[in-house]
């Protein structure tokens, strides 16, 4: 993983730059300038130095494919409604991990990844982040996916065309239950979701009793007055 180092990579351009364009005398000027250990600066205008990912391949607990492999099983798991959290997320690279077995053999203890591992790997793939989902009923998340969506808009478009309805007659009606009371304690676990994905949702059934909040839009941009609806006494 990345490590926290003072020797970025920016700032180890402008070093590079400064001594290509001569606005540095040597080497030793650059690294005085720059307060970089003048070895450092040696090593890397010698080609001499790896990054870390490659310095420290031999000590990473997943190879590279496992990683891709992790994010894009990530990325699948939250679009479908499931996201990962950090301890199911732990509890697969036990599993997939080979050093982790072999340190699992011989002490006969399962540590896991160590605290800092999700923070390092979330920073070396930064298409994931961390989130907190709202909950969504797995009825509905059963038709929360691309072909349905897809299907459902092109059955729409087709409708409009063949009825020769103008957009500025479409409406969008929805609605937004709020619980009385405040609600149940909110769930502080967070999950892996793509940076990309707008929606981050997690299927959970609830009995709950509810306010509905009514609303409406046009596809013009104007709305209706929304509509408050109470549970019967």
């Amino acid at each position: 993983m990345a490590p926290n180092c003072r020797h970025t990579t920016s700032q180890k351009k402008a070093e590079e730059d400064a001594i290509r364009e001569e606005k540095t005398k040597n080497l030793q000027t650059a690294a005085a300038e720059f307060k970089v250990p003048y070895h450092t600066l040696r090593w890397q205008a010698q080609n001499l130095t790896k990054p870390h990912s490659k310095a420290h391949k031999n000590s990473q607990l997943l190879t590279e494919g496992q990683e891709a492999t992790i994010c894009d099983w990530a990325k699948y798991l939250a679009m479908m409604g499931h996201p990962l959290s950090k301890c199911n997320l732990c509890a697969k690279v036990s599993e997939l991990s080979k050093k982790l077995k072999a340190k699992k053999k011989l002490t006969g203890k399962d540590k896991g990844p160590s605290k800092t591992w999700v923070k390092d790997f979330l920073t070396c793939h930064s298409e994931l982040k961390l989130g907190c989902p709202t909950g969504i009923d797995p009825k509905r998340m059963q038709m929360f996916n691309y072909t349905t969506v897809n299907h459902h808009f092109k059955l729409l478009d087709n409708f409009l065309k063949s009825e020769n309805i103008p957009w500025d007659n479409v409406y969008n009606m929805d609605e937004k239950g709020i619980q009385l009371g405040g609600g149940r304690k909110c769930d502080n676990m967070k999950y892996l979701f793509s940076w990309t994905a707008k929606a981050q949702v997690k299927a959970k059934s609830d009995q709950l009793k509810l306010v509905t909040v009514i609303e409406c839009m046009c596809v013009d941009g104007t709305s209706l007055k929304p509509g408050f609806v109470f549970s019967g006494s």
